[in-house]
């Protein structure tokens, strides 16, 4: 089980309004946009990364386990429940997420590319 509360988001406030002003200002300088989006999710990305990796050493994931794929779902996931469903992505909502849709699918890894 994962300990949600390492690598919570900042505030759901914070969150809807950053995420509401990067996507105005997305649309309108997509590279400026892209930075300010990788500086404001990458460090959680980080995070998230270092732990499912932690989890591979340890054996609760396998080695071809595509932890970069997750950590885009999960940042995917906090832009579409704050922005799409105005909730807030928080730690039960993290919870269901890890444990129902991306610890069984990191388990069993599979790619129509692997073909």
């Amino acid at each position: 089980m994962w300990n949600v509360s390492l690598i919570s988001p900042v505030s759901s406030d914070v969150n809807k309004a950053t995420e509401r002003h990067l996507t105005s200002v997305y649309s309108e300088h997509r590279k400026v946009a892209g930075e300010a989006t990788a500086g404001i999710f990458e460090p959680w990305t980080a995070v998230n990364r270092a732990l499912m990796l932690r989890s591979i050493e340890r054996g609760e994931l396998p080695d071809n386990a595509d932890i970069e794929m997750a950590c885009e779902v999960i940042v995917s996931m906090t832009s579409h429940r704050s922005l799409t469903q105005s909730k807030p992505f928080d730690k039960a909502f993290y919870g269901t997420l890890l444990d129902n849709i991306l610890l069984p699918a990191l388990k069993t890894p599979y790619s129509s590319f692997d073909k």
